[in-house]
């Protein structure tokens, strides 16, 4: 059996329940899902009286162990794998090992790997973005304790550009070159096998940015909830004009929210309101990173500055 016992999500919230979880994630930063295997979840561990240099295991996950397999137990207490030998199999779920008994194996082991009759064992990985499944899949070889280190961003970064898809006509552009959503699943492969795919159980977001590997994956700062606000992904001290170019101003938006509206304040130098506009949203931005326009010819003339706000409708 296989289980993913880490993903690149963070919690944003815990206060509340269910706790509020972001599930965003940049293309270009290592995005990691951890799968560790177990062919067998061990649940006790008795001597054998004779002779004293064997133990009895009993275990449970469905996997049936021969005679004469190799078996790698798992020992927790010093985090190494131990290598045996299968003496006897009472049942499909009792073996005996050729390991000498300590009592404290009864709690420190924990599974085990079947090392002879997964021969050639690797983790199969895919990824299926906007709707289609990637035409390539990944493959994963586990370290010695069976633990897979699945990092998808390679295969996520190439389904992104760097070019806008927003025209600027639109008062609001999905960034669908730059943006998407996908899930993750995965199997088993080794000779002989039969499995097939498992899905994670998410949907998982993306864009297109850059994080160093100290920050993590996860845009969590950039997803508004409920309770939380978003941060805009990019945001300026100083309006970058372009003559006869509007301005766009992108954040990301949490499919959570049925529907959104912007509303744009815009002042003058001593912070007086000059004027506000409400700006409709397209709902086709739902999931995507996106573009919200600002033409130069709604901007009055003695405007110093301004704040835009998105809010559920």
């Amino acid at each position: 059996m296989i289980e993913v016992v880490s993903t690149p999500a963070a919690v944003i919230d815990a206060t509340v329940s269910p706790a509020e979880v972001s599930y965003l994630v940049a293309t270009e930063s290592p995005v990691v899902f951890g799968i560790q295997r177990k062919d067998g979840i061990i649940v006790a561990v008795q001597s054998v009286i004779s002779p004293p240099d064997e133990t009895y295991i009993e275990y449970s996950g469905g996997f049936e162990a021969s005679v004469g397999d190799s078996i790698a137990l798992y020992d927790s207490l010093n985090d190494v794998m131990i290598n045996t030998t299968v003496l006897t199999v009472d049942s499909p779920t009792e073996i005996i090992v050729d390991l000498a008994f300590d009592a404290r194996y009864a709690t420190d082991l924990t599974y085990f790997l079947n090392l002879t009759q997964r021969a050639n064992y690797y983790l199969e990985c895919r990824l299926k973005v906007n709707g289609t499944y990637q035409t390539t899949t990944m493959r994963f070889s586990p370290n010695t304790k069976g633990y897979v280190k699945a990092d998808i961003a390679q295969f996520l970064s190439s389904e992104v550009t760097g070019e806008k898809t927003g025209n600027y006509i639109e008062n609001s552009a999905a960034e669908t070159n730059q943006s998407g959503s996908f899930t993750f699943e995965y199997r088993e492969r080794y000779l002989g096998d039969t499995n097939t795919w498992t899905e994670e159980g998410n949907t998982w977001y993306y864009i297109f940015f850059v994080r160093s590997k100290e920050q993590g994956s996860n845009l969590y700062e950039y997803v508004a909830t409920a309770n939380t606000e978003g941060a805009f992904v990019n945001i300026f001290e100083k309006i970058p004009w372009t003559v006869g170019t509007p301005l766009d101003i992108q954040f990301w938006w949490n499919p959570a929210f049925a529907a959104l509206k912007g509303t744009l304040k815009i002042y003058s130098a001593a912070n007086v309101l000059l004027d506000t506009i409400t700006i409709a949203l397209d709902t086709a931005c739902t999931g995507y990173l996106t573009s919200v326009k600002v033409s130069q010819d709604t901007i009055p003339e003695l405007a110093d500055h301004m704040t835009l706000e998105i809010e559920e409708v």
